[in-house]
């Protein structure tokens, strides 16, 4: 939607009838044209065949997909060529790292590289819910971790060109193990100096030549 306040034309994909629900409500009241479409990504083509000049992907989308290189594949289908696809998401190496406020520096907890099954999220796993920090998801989950090399691999693989990857020391919002994280001028947070080692959030731009 900020988008189409510059003056975009957009369509937005979400297999959460809620957010899809929210969406719309939110679209109406700002007075935009967007258009929603509630479904599994995978099933793309039965609901869009249009073509976009951008194709944008943020925030907790790369853990909930079973098949990457598939995902991928799908996306680089929607964009004419000359359209740029970005994505935004928490950086993978930042799951495998602790930030305890009672140590000194953060510290690697738990392994980088997977296996390709989907890790169980019990219900009461606090640290995975970033839609309420205060409180568990309630149902348990399954989700993918990728690894940076998973995600600018499958990309180009899809045929699109590498045009940028970036990595950061900030995130959109404090997580529930993170009470050292301060908002910064731009809205982001951020760890003070001594522990803001390591990324954790990644991008990447490709093109469709």
């Amino acid at each position: 939607m900020s988008l189409a306040r510059l003056g975009a034309q957009v369509v937005g994909v979400d297999f959460s009838e809620e957010a899809i629900r929210a969406a719309r409500s939110l679209n109406d009241e700002c007075g935009l044209n967007c258009r929603f479409i509630c479904g599994n990504i995978c099933d793309l083509p039965a609901h869009l065949d249009e073509q976009f000049g951008i194709v944008y992907a943020s925030y907790g989308v790369l853990c909930w997909l079973p098949d990457l290189p598939r995902w991928c594949q799908l996306l680089a289908e929607r964009l004419r060529p000359g359209g740029a696809f970005i994505v935004i998401d928490g950086h993978p190496f930042s799951f495998c790292v602790r930030n305890d406020p009672s140590q000194p520096y953060p510290y690697v907890y738990r392994g980088y590289f997977r296996p390709k099954d989907p890790e169980f999220c019990p219900s009461d796993d606090k640290e995975r819910d970033y839609h309420a920090i205060d409180k568990p998801v309630g149902k348990p989950t399954y989700e993918w971790l990728q690894t940076l090399s998973d995600v600018v691999n499958a990309i180009a693989d899809a045929g699109l060109a590498i045009e940028f990857v970036g990595e950061y020391p900030v995130f959109p919002c404090r997580g529930p193990d993170s009470p050292g994280m301060k908002k910064q001028a731009d809205g982001f947070f951020k760890y003070g100096e001594e522990k803001s080692l390591y990324p954790l959030l990644m991008s990447v731009k490709a093109v469709k030549r």
